[in-house]
């Protein structure tokens, strides 16, 4: 995912986009391939009209059938994704297959990752590195970062700290908002490269301000434990809560866990059985929990002992310590 915005669209204001478009529409219905693919670029990501992908896959053919790789691309993408066609994996796999064949880089790491998950194909992973380093050298950033993770972990590739510092630093460089924290990850544990607190944080910064989450999350906790910067407990609690309104169950219980116990903010049960109830509906056992505690003993919200075992028996199932031990506490088997 990069920063940079496609160069095939200027910086038009709507009015002079939709005008723009329209007179593409022209010179695409009269066989113009730059227009098509223009046509289709703008309904497929709603440039100069309103985005409808069923319109874009039409023109995505007649252009694609002229050998265009990005025309392939996008076909597979919409095969791939459900966009404007019913997902099929067979025409998914042939359309990004087709584009890698081109040349298209992107198309490349979409076929290396199949090979790579046994994803409609034999998993072969040898063949997934072969073509994630061809995309990567390509300048392909989901390819940089696949190797940079072998790299890092050593178990596809020979582990080789350096070499996956070297990969998640240039999608970084190129804008790749997905390797901002990792580069972030590899300074704050000495990854590859020399250990340094203040230089994670500016890349988790870089991260976040571009609204990925990971490295929302990851500059929430330097603010909350003073992890290069100094401890700033109401910004890591305001991007606790950016997350929480995703919907992430790890920042809602963290939020809840401030609040139940009164960590560095006032203890409020009321708001803690709140954020508990996220991560406890997606089965997230540190959540289940504490909401099924809450319940018991009437905390923040209304008594319902019945009901809290049965959360506390969710957590239990999985193997959660604190609720193996509360329920040996309680006399529950």
């Amino acid at each position: 995912m990069k920063e940079k915005q496609s160069d095939l669209f200027e910086r038009w204001d709507a009015e002079a986009q939709q005008e723009k478009f329209l007179q593409k529409l022209k010179e695409a219905k009269a066989g113009d391939e730059h227009a098509q693919m223009f046509v289709a670029w703008g309904y497929f990501y709603g440039k100069g009209t309103q985005r409808d992908c069923a319109a874009a896959v039409p023109w995505l053919r007649k252009v694609a059938e002229k050998d265009n790789p990005i025309a392939w691309f996008l076909l597979g993408c919409c095969y791939s994704d459900g966009l404007g066609v019913e997902p099929d994996l067979a025409e998914d796999f042939a359309c990004f297959q087709r584009a890698a064949d081109l040349g298209e880089e992107s198309a490349m790491g979409m076929i290396a990752m199949y090979y790579e998950t046994g994803h409609y194909v034999k998993e072969d992973k040898a063949k997934a590195v072969e073509l994630y380093t061809k995309a990567a050298d390509k300048g392909d950033g989901f390819s940089q970062i696949a190797l940079g993770c072998f790299y890092r972990d050593g178990e596809v590739l020979p582990k080789d700290e350096k070499r996956a510092f070297y990969w998640f630093k240039t999608a970084a460089e190129a804008g790749d908002i997905d390797a901002y924290s990792l580069v972030g990850d590899c300074y704050h544990n000495g990854i590859g490269v020399k250990q340094s607190n203040q230089k994670a944080i500016s890349w988790y910064q870089r991260g976040a301000e571009h609204d990925d989450f990971i490295s929302i999350r990851s500059l929430a906790d330097c603010y909350y434990y003073g992890i290069g910067t100094a401890i700033d407990t109401p910004k890591a609690i305001r991007l606790f809560e950016i997350l929480a309104e995703e919907g992430y169950a790890d920042a809602n219980q963290r939020l809840g866990e401030l609040y139940y116990y009164g960590d560095q903010v006032p203890q409020n049960f009321s708001k803690a059985a709140k954020y508990f109830d996220v991560p406890a509906s997606q089965g997230f056992a540190p959540g289940s929990f504490l909401y099924g505690v809450c319940l018991y003993e009437g905390k923040g919200v209304e008594a319902d002992k019945k009901e809290g075992l049965t959360w506390i028996e969710h957590a239990a199932e999985q193997g959660f310590e604190l609720a193996l031990q509360w329920q040996y506490d309680h006399g529950i088997e």
